[in-house]
């Protein structure tokens, strides 16, 4: 139970990395306008009638930068008792509330009143702020939507995705765990380039081949179920009669017949009897005919069946 618990937090550490990696942590900027927000609370510190024009506007939260966020606070409450606005009681509000020095203190209030070159245009300004924070409310929302999506697609594939890639790794944890990484991250990354037209898994599994073959020029198929090679299969067209097998000495054996296989033919082996994915699914993603699948995979049963009759 308690590895058990280790590896959810490990995974969930993961999907925590991967979504901050692919937001705005390292990426661009939200909407926003500092130097108009400079200007307008500049303008409303020096013109009389100004926080009237805008009040229907602005809200603290509309401000972007956090010490001008503060400062609309002060300004507002001194508006709400009907008190002067002006540099001097915007300074003494946020010195009482003893948030001064966080929102720059008074030398950073002098500048702002030192910015404005004009109140003309004040209403169209907080037009565009208000444009701005809407914007990144917008933003926010989008995310809140994709991080959900993200949330419930690393759900479900994720388990898959981390027993495909510990396969083809030889039983190597960290690197299953760097790789399921990865591949999550490419996902998110290439989210917008997903055609809803297409199906979601054989993508999945196009982007998890791309990536170990950009890992791994060499990949090791071992470990795979005696059950899955001797299934009964639509395409091999097997008959009723079982062989009756040393499941042990067939497992020694088949292992050994599948290291020797090409590369090609292990893939497709593994993406059907292993991944257990569908002949269409495989088919897209190897960009072929259906038939040919079909073909490559009865082709591949019976080479396999036909050096394995010493073990019926």
């Amino acid at each position: 139970m308690a590895e058990a618990s280790r590896n959810n937090n490990r995974t969930r550490s993961s999907q925590t990395k991967i979504l901050k990696v692919g937001t705005n942590e390292y990426g661009k900027l939200p909407p926003q306008a500092i130097e108009l927000e400079d200007s307008v609370l500049g303008a409303i510190m020096i013109e009389k009638d100004a926080y009237e024009t805008v009040a229907e506007l602005l809200r603290p939260s509309i401000f972007y930068k956090d010490q001008n966020r503060i400062i609309y606070e002060a300004i507002r409450e001194l508006a709400t008792k009907d008190e002067p606005i002006d540099i001097l009681s915007v300074s003494e509000k946020l010195k009482n509330k003893g948030t001064l020095e966080q929102a720059g203190g008074s030398v950073y209030l002098s500048e702002l009143t030192r910015r404005v070159a004009s109140t003309a245009h004040l209403y169209y300004h907080a037009q565009i702020l208000a444009q701005k924070a809407t914007a990144r409310d917008l933003i926010a929302i989008a995310a809140t939507i994709e991080e959900k999506a993200f949330d419930e697609l690393w759900q479900r594939y994720m388990p898959a995705m981390q027993n495909f890639f510990f396969r083809r790794t030889g039983g190597d944890v960290y690197m299953t765990e760097d790789l399921t990484q990865d591949l999550f991250m490419q996902l998110w990354n290439a989210s917008a380039q997903y055609q809803t037209a297409q199906k979601f898994r054989p993508w999945l599994f196009t982007i998890a081949f791309n990536l170990l073959r950009n890992t791994y020029r060499d990949i090791d198929y071992q470990s795979l179920y005696v059950e899955e090679v001797i299934a009964t299969t639509e395409e091999a067209q097997e008959d009723d009669t079982a062989l009756q097998i040393d499941n042990e000495r067939l497992f020694e054996a088949l292992t050994k017949e599948l290291n020797q296989l090409s590369a090609p033919e292990q893939l497709l082996f593994d993406l059907r009897f292993t991944d257990e994915l569908s002949i269409k699914e495989i088919a897209a993603i190897f960009s072929i005919p259906d038939g040919t699948v079909k073909s490559r995979l009865h082709t591949l049963i019976l080479k396999l069946r036909k050096k394995l009759e010493d073990y019926a």
